[in-house]
């Protein structure tokens, strides 16, 4: 909200401090308790909340921006809505891993992040145009935006000057972007051109500053030091990043309930839910993989509600695509472990999880060649090897389920229902409680869920229900699954990246070409014999592991599930098969058996570690011919 230019110095500032009386709900917006209105209607200026503007993908649009690594580019920005009255946002965010030149200053990935934002009024007519103010302003590593422009009387919108050198940039408006344009030279809008400005003279434009058409820099300009500020007081205060753009939950080792604390906000986990998606995939090359995404209500249809038709002979697999996130997991007292996860990498401490593909059923060997397919029984009685040889028939970069994606499964139960326990039905988590048994029924019952949690009949067994979670169909009953990434050496667990190489240790792992290699959790299961047990207690650390290190819970305390342990070199196993009951769960783990076990309730999912490149349902359909 802003005021007419008659305001000055402390009058604005009076004016600013009278916002703190300003109060908005979903269905409210007040000011002293008395009900405001806009153009005859109950209104709230802003219906959507920031964190879901910026997490919504149809809010934004990419641009690459060319040019010299040391130069600052202008950028006109137009918006759909023109209403000189109502106020506009405008973010530019740019993430950490993003297409970025080597500049001074990068993070140690190479590369640089910012999330600059904007309130304003984008058409200028009647001079509410020069009115911007600048509401976020991150920039902690290379300097990546120096300048804006209000649209007056020949233009509208804005331009804002962004760093080049072949750098890539997200545009994020609660509007609708109707245009944007950029030249590597003069930018022409209107009646007015505007020019680059070089890196070693952008503080000589608005000293510094990022908005010279808004209020007085005193009060107006968000300080410029990497962190994020909110306005309180006349003043501008540190804000709290993660209670923003990260949503959080605690396994609290010093209590039996199996009821989590949550925290942050809310719409960072729906979003992250709602991009894990069924979807049809098919190697495309060596390195990538083709995918296209099922209707989200019914698997067996294209999102036009088209029929599918897949054919196993061609590769093509269900599959569920898991997006990239980031996740990092703090010991907030003794036994207290909050794990905070986001869309973005908020501090150097937020672990990345890329995106990738898991099966989205059981597997099933196809004359050799490891499938996701309905309507099939999954393969059991083969060793690891075996499931991975067959798996990378596919290509060299398809593998079996590894130890992240086991820990994402458990991450995202954690966070999305609050609670450890999946395998007691439960009325308020959907997805709880299945019953397939391991040598009966086919895959394929949850198809008609699409990627809706929930459970349904399974297929070809009466009476009994498969589930779906995250878009996977019995992700922790059914059978047990063989992961890799994970060697168990005496209670010891040692996890990495690049492919399965069972009985190795850390050095061993290193010659065989193993990547991201490291010892599991704060602490390690003393496993100087054989046994297993409720879980009481996980080797959180940093990374925010599912490693057991402490067995003395039940099926309604603490983990709800299981773990067996060994001995000398084991590998791992996740899930739990039928006749385990209630000591399945998406934390049970079993590290008894060595590399050599096979055995007819143990299987596996496909996987896929390289490049996803996502297609709709009619080119797809074209390389199907």
């Amino acid at each position: 909200m802003f005021y007419n230019s008659k305001y000055k110095g402390e009058d604005i500032e009076q004016k600013l401090d009278e916002l703190q009386n300003v109060s908005i709900t979903q269905d409210e917006f007040k000011y002293l308790e008395n009900d405001i209105y806009h153009a005859g209607n109950r209104g709230d200026i802003f219906p959507t909340s920031r964190s879901l503007i910026l997490s919504n993908p149809n809010n934004r649009q990419e641009i690459i921006i060319e040019g010299d690594k040391d130069t600052f580019y202008p950028v006109h920005i137009t918006f759909k809505e023109l209403n000189s009255q109502l106020p506009i946002r405008c973010w530019v965010v740019k993430y950490l891993g993003s297409l970025s030149p080597d500049w001074e200053g990068n993070h140690s990935t190479g590369s640089s992040s910012c999330i600059v934002g904007w309130e304003f009024r984008a058409s200028g007519w009647d001079g509410n145009g020069a009115t911007i103010e600048t509401i976020q302003n991150v920039q902690p590593y290379a300097k990546l935006v120096c300048r804006v422009e209000p649209g007056f009387y020949s233009w509208n919108g804005l331009v804002v000057w962004l760093r080049g050198g072949t750098a890539s940039y997200s545009i994020i408006t609660d509007s609708g972007i109707k245009s944007i344009e950029y030249t590597n030279s003069f930018l022409t809008v209107g009646d007015d051109a505007f020019k680059p400005i070089q890196r070693a003279n952008c503080n000589d434009h608005n000293g510094g500053d990022l908005s010279i058409h808004s209020l007085p820099a005193k009060v107006n300009e968000a300080p410029n030091d990497g962190k994020m500020y909110i306005r309180k007081n006349k003043s501008w205060i540190e804000a709290d990043m993660e209670s923003t753009m990260a949503y959080w939950y605690e396994n609290n080792e010093n209590q039996s309930t199996t009821v989590l604390n949550t925290g942050g906000n809310r719409d960072v986990i729906e979003s992250l839910r709602s991009k894990f998606k069924r979807c049809i995939a098919k190697p495309y090359g060596e390195d990538a993989a083709l995918i296209s995404f099922c209707n989200e209500t019914n698997s067996n249809v294209w999102p036009d509600g088209s029929q599918m038709t897949i054919d196993g002979g061609r590769k093509e697999n269900r599959m569920t695509y898991f997006p990239k996130y980031y996740h990092k997991t703090v010991e907030m007292s003794s036994g207290v472990w909050r794990t905070y996860i986001s869309e973005m990498q908020l501090d150097d401490d937020y672990i990345e999880e890329p995106e990738m593909l898991l099966s989205t059923f059981e597997a099933f060997n196809n004359n050799g060649v490891l499938y996701s397919g309905s309507g099939v029984t999954s393969t059991a009685s083969q060793t690891i090897a075996t499931f991975v040889t067959q798996a990378k028939a596919n290509g060299p970069l398809w593998g079996i389920g590894d130890y992240r994606s086991h820990a994402t499964i458990a991450r995202m139960f954690c966070a999305y229902y609050g609670n450890t326990n999946i395998s007691t039905s439960n009325s308020s988590i959907p997805c709880s409680g299945g019953t397939k048994r391991w040598d009966q029924g086919k895959t394929g019952g949850t198809l008609s869920l699409g990627n809706v949690d929930g459970k349904a009949p399974v297929n070809g067994d009466t009476g009994y229900y498969s589930t779906n979670f995250l878009g996977l169909e019995d992700c922790y009953y059914s059978k047990w699954e063989f992961v890799q990434g994970a060697n168990a050496i005496s209670g010891k667990w040692i996890v990495y990246d690049g492919g399965s190489f069972p009985d190795k240790d850390v050095a061993d792992l290193e010659a065989a070409g193993a990547t991201n290699i490291r010892i599991a959790g704060n602490a390690v299961y003393d496993a100087s014999t054989n046994g297993g047990g409720w879980t009481k207690k996980m080797s959180h650390g940093r990374y925010g592991d599912v490693v057991p290190t402490r067995i003395g819970g039940s099926d309604s305390a603490y983990y709800t599930d299981c773990y067996w342990f060994n001995t000398g070199n084991r590998i791992v196993l996740r899930s739990g098969h039928s006749d385990n009951g209630s000591r399945c769960g998406v934390f049970v783990a079993n590290a008894y058996y060595s590399s050599s076990y096979s055995w007819p309730d143990v299987g596996s999912r496909l996987a896929f570690y390289g490049k996803i490149v996502v297609v709709d349902s009619d080119d797809f359909k074209k390389t199907q011919n």
